[in-house]
C-alpha cells in the first residue's frame, strides 16, 4: 500500500518528486544553479582558473557539487573546530570547509572528479537519512509530539511568569 495513504496523506500526483523518485536532496528541494545568473566576470574567473562554471553543469555535475559542499560543511562543523557556538561555528564551517570542497568539486581533474564522486554518495546518504527521518516521524509522530511539548513549555514559563510579576 502507499505510504502517504498509510499517513492518512493523499498519494502524490502522478510524475510528482517524492522521495522515492528524487535523485538527489537538492533535485527534491529543487535547488538549481542553473537558474542563478552569474555575471560575465565570474564566468571568465571560473573558466580562466580552469574550474567548473557552477550554473553549467549537468545534472550529475550539480548533484555532486552541492553533495561536496554539503559534505565539507558537515565534516567541518562535526569536528567542533571552532568552539564559537553553534550558529558561529555552522557559518564558519560552510565558509571553509563548504568552500575548499566546492572549490575541489569544481575543478576539472581528478581531483575534482573524485570530488564529485564524493559529494554523489554524500546527496544519496542525505536523501536516505531525509527519508528515513520522515518515516520515523511518520511512524512515531515526532514531530507532533515536539511540538505540543513546546506549546506545553511556553505555557508553563509564561504562567510562571504572571506569577512572579504579580510579587
Amino acid at each position: 500500500m502507499d505510504p502517504a495513504r498509510l499517513a492518512g496523506r493523499p498519494p502524490a500526483p502522478a510524475g510528482a518528486l517524492t522521495l522515492d523518485t528524487a535523485r538527489s536532496v537538492n533535485e527534491l528541494l529543487g535547488i538549481d544553479t542553473r537558474n542563478v545568473a552569474l555575471p560575465t566576470t565570474a564566468v571568465d574567473l571560473f573558466e580562466n582558473n580552469d574550474l567548473l562554471v557552477p550554473n553549467k553543469l549537468n545534472d550529475d555535475e550539480q548533484d555532486g557539487w552541492l553533495g561536496a559542499i554539503a559534505a565539507g560543511t558537515g565534516l567541518l562543523f562535526l569536528l567542533n573546530v571552532f568552539e564559537l557556538g553553534a550558529i558561529y561555528d555552522l557559518g564558519l564551517s560552510a565558509l571553509i570547509g563548504g568552500g575548499l570542497s566546492g572549490y575541489a568539486a569544481l575543478r576539472k581533474d581528478a581531483f575534482g572528479d573524485v570530488s564529485r564522486s564524493a559529494g554523489k554518495v554524500a546527496n544519496k546518504g542525505a536523501l536516505a537519512t531525509f527519508a528515513k527521518a520522515k518515516e520515523l516521524n511518520e511512524e512515531y509522530e515526532v514531530s507532533d509530539k515536539a511540538k505540543k511539548k513546546a506549546i506545553e513549555t511556553v505555557k508553563q514559563v509564561t504562567e510562571k511568569l504572571k506569577e512572579n510579576l504579580k510579587q
